[in-house]
Parts: C-alpha cells; structure tokens; sequence
C-alpha cells in the first residue's frame, strides 16, 4: 500500500452573512454616530458593542463558508520516502495545469433581499492558512488523473468568491485538517432597512 499525502496552503476567506434585530442594529448605529466610523470597524469591536463574545461569524443565520481561494497551489507527497510527487497550481476557475477533475458544486448567493426590513450584514475575512492537510493510502502509484477538486461559489453583492470545499482522490473522500489559520485582512457590509 502506498501512502500520500495532500497539502493545500496559502490564500483563503471566512465568510458570513446574516440579519441582526433592532436592538443591535440600533448599539451598531449609536456606535457608529459616536466614532465617526463605518461598518468594517463596528464588526471588529462586537464583542463590546452588542455583547461580550460576539464576534461577526456569529452574525451568519444567512450562510457561513470558509475555505482556500481557488487559486492555491495543492502539493502532493509520498510519505513512504517523504518524495515530492508534484506541485499543482490552479489556472483558472475550471482548469488546473494537469488533468485533475475540477468540479463547481455549488453557487451561494448572500446578497440580501432589502424588503426583509431587517438589518442585513456581510463579512469577509482573508486569512492564510493551511487549509487541507489529508493522508490517504493507494494500491496504485498517484495518478493525478484520480483527483478531484470541488469548488464552491458565493455571490455578495460587491463580490463573488470562489473556494475549495473538499477533495477526493479515486472517488474517496480525503479527510483533512484545518490548522494554523492567521488573518490578513477584513471587510464588512451592511444594509438597512428603516
């Protein structure tokens, strides 16, 4: 048996979207009006703002995804004698620069409906990480051929991002880790509906 392992690092996002109630729509505009501050600051200071612990991934009752950006680069080893098997960076949104399977399986839209008359917020964190670190076992030599990418679209109103959600290797799930996440950058939308 044959052991492999599969690492995809590098560029990624947390996404959030979701409706606060009247309440803490109304501490997010008092805060607002009293900093002089726009929408992206009130989500990084929640936690003091609507109540202790409250971070802006809790806000997602509308939809809450993470993963790499699909342009990641997904490196692949033969833990045996711990060789490099290859380094497979994406090209484009349906393409790699092998055979490998891309899949879109799914397209999200988080882009609120304004006649809801709630408030309605959108968060997006890029981070770094290495999101997908999984072992698998083959009869076989590795085949690029056999892997397959599945990719995942959300649609915002001013962005539209496309993640990895899982692989499969000859029709198997590869079971992965999510570890050492770090952020990189923040933004945050909101829409009212007085």
């Amino acid at each position: 048996m044959n052991k492999f392992s599969i690492k995809l690092a590098g560029e990624g996002y947390e996404i959030a979207s979701g409706t606060l109630n009247v309440e803490q729509t109304n501490k997010c505009l008092n805060y607002m009006n009293d900093n002089k501050c726009e929408w992206d600051v009130v989500m990084m200071n929640l936690d003091s703002i609507i109540s202790e612990k409250y971070q802006f991934s809790d806000i997602s009752d509308l939809g809450y995804h993470h993963g790499p950006d699909q342009f990641q680069k997904i490196t692949v080893r033969n833990l045996d004698g711990d060789d490099l098997i290859g380094e497979y960076q994406f090209s484009d949104e349906t393409s790699i620069d092998c055979e490998v399977s891309i899949i879109k399986d799914e397209v999200v839209e988080l882009a609120p409906d304004p006649e809801i008359g709630a408030t309605l917020v959108s968060s997006i964190s890029q981070e770094k990480a290495m999101w997908f670190y999984g072992e698998f076992q083959s009869e076989d030599q590795f085949d690029i051929n056999k892997l397959k990418v599945f990719l995942k679209t959300i649609t915002l109103i001013y962005n539209e991002i496309t993640i990895v959600t899982s692989i499969e290797y000859n029709g198997q799930n590869v079971p992965f880790d999510l570890i050492d996440v770090r952020g990189v950058g923040f933004e945050a939308y909101a829409w009212t509906n007085h």
